[in-house]
Formats: structure tokens, C-alpha cells, sequence
């Protein structure tokens, strides 16, 4: 059953988890001036974000500077330490509104208790609506890292807890297939400059 504009909600995740992994990737990019003045480009590799990413990425996005900092942390966060995140959101079980909300949550969080607070979360991924996901992560933070960021987080409620994220959109040019295995990781993302981001797997 289509969604809303008769689009497929299933492939509106995956466009999603696509425009994700490209996010990441652009972020990943670093402008480096060589000896004669040539300016490349270098992968500085997933995890890394450049300082100007917000404002290369917001007119794509069509969004400001700050919404488009908030998309590509998430991006960032999602591509490099939470594969699940990935992997649902290919998989056409989880949209980008939530999987936003769990990123939102893990944000404080020391990054050894990642895959440790995933695996307990990540079997609810399809099937919760975002406030019970929230209230889950925050329980298993309890339990995983009661001292760590996640004591943090609880006493900075104002800081990101009210801070609602739009729901990503997929703006992607072209997509290729997104399976539920996280193989959108290892495919190309390009930037068609102002307009979309491309998904190429060949």
C-alpha cells in the first residue's frame, strides 16, 4: 500500500538509509590546497566531518544551516556506529524520523556501549513507535552505562530532548537497491552539485 502521494513507504526508508550513507560520505570529504595551489579532495574516511559540510549540504537538503548540521550528525553518527540503524532502514522496517530519535539518544553515549545497547534495542527497531524506542534506548543506557553519557543526557533534558528532528527526505537522484544485510555502506554516494545526492551500487 502506497503512502502518502501514492509512494511506497518501505522504499521511502530505503531512499532514506541511501541518502544517509551519501550524507556521511560527503561529510567524510576534506578540501586540501597542494603545493602549486591545486585544490583536492581527500576521504578523510566515515566518521569524519568536515567543518563547511552544513552549508555544502543544506541546499541540497532544502533546509538551513543548523537543520542541515542535525541531518549530517545523525549521518555521520548512524553510518560509522550504528550499522542497525542502517540496516532497518534498508530493510524498509524503520523511517528516518525514528531512526533520527534512537541516533538522538546514543548522541552522549561513550562509544564502546554502542553495540551493546543495539543489541538490545535493535529487535524493536520495525515495530515501535519513536517515543517507546526513546524510552527503550534510555532504559538500556541505564543498564549499559549508568555513569557515562547517558547520566548526561538525563541532566540536560532542554539541550536535545525538545529539540524535535524533521523527518529526513530522499532526496536522491538516482537509487540502486538497498539490502536489509547494511551493503548500502559499501556502495558509491556522489553529489550532483545543486541539486540531489546520488546513489550509484555499480
Amino acid at each position: 500500500m502506497g503512502g502518502p502521494g501514492g509512494c511506497d513507504p518501505r522504499r521511502v526508508d530505503q531512499l532514506c538509509a541511501i541518502q544517509t550513507v551519501a550524507l556521511a560520505r560527503l561529510a567524510a570529504l576534506e578540501e586540501v590546497v597542494e603545493e602549486g595551489g591545486t585544490i583536492t579532495e581527500q576521504d578523510r574516511g566515515i566518521g569524519h566531518q568536515r567543518l563547511d559540510a552544513p552549508a555544502l549540504a543544506c541546499d541540497l537538503l532544502g533546509v538551513t544551516d543548523a537543520g542541515a548540521a542535525v541531518r549530517l550528525e545523525h549521518a555521520v553518527r548512524a553510518t560509522a556506529r550504528i550499522p542497525e540503524l542502517l540496516d532497518a532502514l534498508g530493510a524498509g522496517l524503520l523511517d528516518g524520523y525514528r531512526a533520527a530519535v534512537v541516533s538522538e539518544e546514543l548522541a552522549d553515549a561513550p562509544g564502546e556501549v554502542y553495540a551493546a545497547v543495539m543489541g538490545v534495542v535493535a529487535p524493536h527497531l520495525g515495530g515501535e513507535t519513536a517515543g517507546v524506542l526513546r524510552r527503550r534506548v534510555q532504559r538500556v543506557l541505564g543498564r549499559v552505562a549508568p555513569l557515562g553519557g547517558h547520566r548526561q543526557a538525563r541532566q540536560t533534558p532542554g539541550h536535545r530532548r525538545h529539540q524535535r528532528q524533521p523527518r529526513p527526505s530522499p532526496c536522491v537522484g538516482q537509487s540502486g537497491g538497498v539490502g536489509p544485510g547494511g551493503g548500502a555502506v559499501g556502495a558509491r554516494c556522489t553529489v550532483q552539485p545543486g541539486r540531489c545526492l546520488i546513489w550509484s551500487t555499480s
